[in-house]
Parts: structure tokens; sequence; C-alpha cells
């Protein structure tokens, strides 16, 4: 009698099974996949303005650059078209992000330029530019195998004549620490350094 009815529910449960991997009626059964169409893969394709769909960017009128609508409201927008409006619009101009300070007006607002994704970051002050941007890395340091510090205006790690050559001083062994003269530790290590 087990038996039975063991048999029975394994008997009504592979048929549920097999109807329920059957199509519903009026669509059609799915291809195997060699037969699939063929897809672009995503992550690369940009629009005539330059944005990058796959990644959530699209093209805003007003801002005149590529943007993620849904990270910047109303006033986050304003200052990113004041920024990209200071620095030029361009093809393929993204805003990365747009932060609030805590005065009226003041806002950080990162941005990169072309296709080439040169990074400009521009504050405002009441809805005013407050510094004159330049690419964080307007020397060509990365390029140089250096270590751009944007905010010391200086390249860690780049050779004597690259340096010489895009106008800096050159320094052959500053301090690991230089830029944090309370540091308790500090490693005895000489760091090139290019300023600007």
């Amino acid at each position: 009698m087990k038996f039975k009815f063991f048999f029975s529910v394994l008997i009504l449960s592979f048929s549920l099974l097999l109807i329920g991997c059957m199509p519903a009626p009026g669509k059609p059964a799915p291809l195997p996949s060699e037969q699939l169409p063929a897809e672009p893969l995503i992550g690369g394709q940009r629009d005539e303005h330059g944005c990058l769909g796959p990644a959530g960017y699209s093209w805003n009128e007003t801002v005149q650059a590529c943007v993620r609508e849904w990270e910047l409201d109303e006033g986050q927008q304003k200052a990113a078209g004041i920024a990209v409006k200071h620095v030029g619009p361009e093809y393929a101009t993204t805003i990365i992000g747009v932060d609030v300070a805590r005065c009226p007006g003041c806002f950080s607002v990162r941005l990169e330029k072309g296709e080439e994704r040169i990074p400009y970051t521009v504050t405002l002050n009441n809805w005013e530019v407050a510094d004159i941007p330049e690419p964080q890395d307007n020397f060509g340091c990365k390029e140089a195998g250096g270590n751009w510090l944007s905010e010391y205006n200086e390249c860690e790690y780049g050779s004597r004549e690259w340096c010489e050559e895009a106008g800096g001083t050159y320094s052959e062994c500053e301090s690991a620490c230089r830029h944090d003269p309370d540091a308790e530790i500090c490693t005895l290590q000489c760091v090139m350094v290019c300023q600007f």
C-alpha cells in the first residue's frame, strides 16, 4: 500500500515537472544556445555624445555632459552645469560625482573630459567657480610612470629627464613624510619628486 502511494506521488511529480517545462500556448519554444542570435557585449559602447549607456550614463542637455540622472538632485545638476561650462564642454565629458559642501551653493564637482578621461575637480562657492581647474595630472606624470599628487602639485617617482622636459623642479631624495610634519613614525627612504 505504501509502495503504491509512493509510486503514485512520484508519477504525479514527474508529470507536473514535464508540464512545467513546456512552453506556454502561443509562445515559441526557446532556441538551443547555439541558435541564439549573437548580441554585442556591453561595456564600452558610447552614444552620439560619448556617454557610456551600459554604465548608466546618459546625455543631460542642461548640464551638457553625461550624467547618472538618479545620482544628482536639482542643485547638483546646476553645479555640474556650471563646472562643465567653466572647463568647456567636450565629447564624452562625464560627471563622476558632485559633493555638497556646508555653505549654500558650495559644491565639489568631479568630472572627466574626452575619451582620454582627463580628470578635473571644480570647486564652487556661492554658485561661482572658486578655483581655476587644471587637469589633475596636467603634466603627464602618470604617463611617465609617476604618482601624481594634485594637492601638492607634484609627481613622485618620475624621471629627472621627464621632469625637466615638463618644466618641473626635480629632487632626487625627498622624505616620504614631507607632507605630514607631525608623523610619529617615518620610513627612511628617498622619494624622487618633481614639483611644479
